[in-house]
């Protein structure tokens, strides 16, 4: 394994860990470290899990204490419409970020591996909102 890849490993542990979807490449580019812990940022604060079965139980759950009657549902409908469009939002700002050309200011051995846990994370909230999605379109 190569140096860089030993510490994209290490970047790797730290942001599994801590809960994060995307590593942080151990790098001076400054302005490439803000980009991803703001994504990390949005992303877990959007509610990403790693775990897509936990996911599923819990959400499960919300959704039956919030059928209970009309007025809890209507509003927990409402709620989990803002939170697609939140996923959509961030999505776009993946694109974006690979759009512009940041894996290739890192090493190939380094931006396989983040492009490996960005295409991961991205899979894992495609998932959760079309099985949002899912029951919404059953609801309507």
């Amino acid at each position: 394994m190569s140096a860089s890849a030993a510490l994209i490993s290490i970047s790797v542990h730290l942001c599994n860990r801590y809960g994060f979807p995307i590593p942080i490449p151990i790098t001076p580019n400054n302005a490439l470290v803000k980009l991803l812990t703001g994504l990390n940022g949005r992303i877990t604060q959007w509610g990403y899990t790693d775990d897509i079965q936990e996911y599923v139980r819990a959400f499960k759950a919300e959704y039956a204490a919030a059928k209970v009657d009309d007025e809890a549902i209507e509003a927990w409908m409402e709620q989990r419409g803002k939170w697609l469009v939140e996923a959509n939002e961030i999505m776009g700002d993946v694109s974006r970020f690979l759009s512009e050309g940041w894996l290739e200011t890192l090493s190939s051995e380094v931006a396989g591996l983040l492009w490996q846990h960005i295409s991961g994370a991205v899979w894992k909230m495609q998932y959760m909102s079309a099985f949002l999605q899912v029951y919404l379109d059953h609801m309507v």
